[in-house]
């Protein structure tokens, strides 16, 4: 530590770094964050326009964020394997494998596209043909042209599911609270 750091800082950040509270109060944040820009996409779903259209996929990330910072909350507080495992995005298997439907094992594996890429780039890593395989979306061929279901797509924005992320969260909150695995 050099000379001229902050003790206190110091200490705080050591002291947060692994408490589950710490993690529980920033992903309340962005829940609350999300929450908001949901409203006001809603409130404009009568006339949308370029911006409130954007309010969507940003408030996805911002679930997404939640439930990454919530999962972790849980698993610092149940204490079930060493506390650096929260420094992860793959945080499905974290709560253990019992905890989660394999549709909250789904809505946590899109979260993680989320935070990992979707809410900050326009593709994931591109380098090479491996990182594209793994975002491969099914296609039928029909009367010679390919469709796709858009909610397929990694980066596509859909309402309805991020209410399911919100709702993945509050079962996740409440799990906390009691303490215990559901």
């Amino acid at each position: 530590m050099k000379q001229s750091s902050s003790k206190s800082w110091r200490n705080d950040g050591d002291y947060e770094a692994f408490h589950p509270a710490a993690w529980e109060f920033k992903a309340e944040q962005f829940r609350i964050a999300s929450v908001y820009l949901l409203k006001g996409f809603d409130q404009s779903s009568e006339s949308m326009t370029y911006e409130t259209v954007m309010l969507l996929p940003i408030a996805e990330f911002l679930a997404a964020m939640a439930l990454e910072l919530i999962t972790k909350a849980y698993y610092l507080k149940i204490n079930i394997g060493p506390k650096e495992n929260i420094y992860t995005h793959d945080v499905s298997d974290l709560c253990g494998v019992e905890m989660f439907s394999p549709n909250q094992k789904r809505l946590l594996k899109h979260a993680q596209r989320y935070v990992v890429w979707v809410g900050k780039y326009p593709t994931p890593k591109w380098t090479k043909e491996k990182f594209k395989e793994d975002y491969d979306v099914p296609s039928i061929i029909q009367g010679g042209i390919e469709k796709i279901d858009a909610r397929d797509i990694p980066d596509s924005s859909y309402r309805p599911r991020v209410d399911e992320m919100l709702n993945l969260y509050e079962y996740i909150q409440n799990v906390l609270k009691k303490g215990s695995s559901a």
